[in-house]
């Protein structure tokens, strides 16, 4: 799963610096946008035209469903952490230039580098969890990427110097990368292997926090400033590191998740 997600970071790191140099050379923002419809139709024609194996025709064993999935403990522990982790992320991804522009009066393209390195910061984080996990326990890893992920966004948030302020964009990109891939990996081993319907109501968590805590950041900036407002990212990260510490303190029992 992170080695999967690692390849959206990359994304992210490529469109930053092209767009960030597009806008200095005064393209308006319209128009990068409406340049990404032409990858985004690419993607489409390659799931057109993709071939894909067939489930099989064999019995199957009835898929978890939504109410056993909202019925279980595990799986509201790790949508509460889902949607904090997943809303800072969103968060530092959204105003980590904005910061870096308007804090620093620096050139779109220089803002650019910090949402660069803190995409370099998740894929290297999420490649690296990849490996990680062959050594520790994937629940503990999660615990301590947490806390990690609380102190590099409040330093970023209080340390008022331009060159440290990357240094914690990416930082917090590595730490906060393996959230999302590790929380659907946890809910697969602990509450239902394969379900689709699990991993889209994680999801859904996810996307509300990734569109519910930018949007708070904003309306607190817009009364205190943006460094008052990015502190909520650590407020939450450290919420969510002691949620997912007690979903590491749970005794897993073998057999535990239904096969699905």
């Amino acid at each position: 799963m992170n080695l999967l997600h690692g390849f959206f970071p990359a994304g992210i790191v490529l469109a930053s610096l092209v767009v960030g140099r597009a806008l200095d050379g005064g393209v308006h923002w319209r128009t990068t946008f409406a340049v990404t419809a032409l990858p985004i139709a690419l993607v489409a024609f390659m799931f057109l035209v993709g071939r894909y194996p067939s489930a099989g025709g064999g019995l199957r064993e009835p898929s978890l469903g939504v109410r056993q999935a909202l019925g279980n403990r595990t799986f509201w522990l790790l949508a509460f952490a889902m949607a904090l982790t997943a809303g800072c992320e969103g968060c530092l991804i959204f105003w980590g230039p904005n910061f870096i522009q308007h804090e620093y009066d620096v050139t779109a393209f220089v803002a650019a580098w910090g949402l660069g390195i803190f995409g370099i910061g998740m894929a290297v984080g999420r490649f690296g969890t990849g490996a990680a996990v062959k050594i520790a326990r994937l629940e503990i890893l999660m615990v301590a990427l947490a806390f990690l992920a609380a102190l590099a966004s409040l330093s970023l948030a209080v340390v008022n110097n331009l060159w440290m302020s990357m240094v914690f964009l990416g930082l917090g990109g590595l730490s906060i990368a393996c959230f999302w891939p590790s929380i659907l990996t946890v809910a697969n081993m602990r509450i239902a292997e394969h379900s689709a319907t699990l991993m889209a109501l994680l999801a859904v968590a996810g996307i509300v926090g990734f569109g519910t805590i930018p949007l708070v950041t904003g309306l607190v900036a817009e009364l205190f400033g943006l460094r008052v407002g990015l502190g909520l990212v650590p407020a939450a990260m450290a919420i969510a590191g002691l949620v997912l510490l007690k979903v590491a303190g749970d005794p897993v029992c073998e057999g535990e998740a239904l096969s699905v």
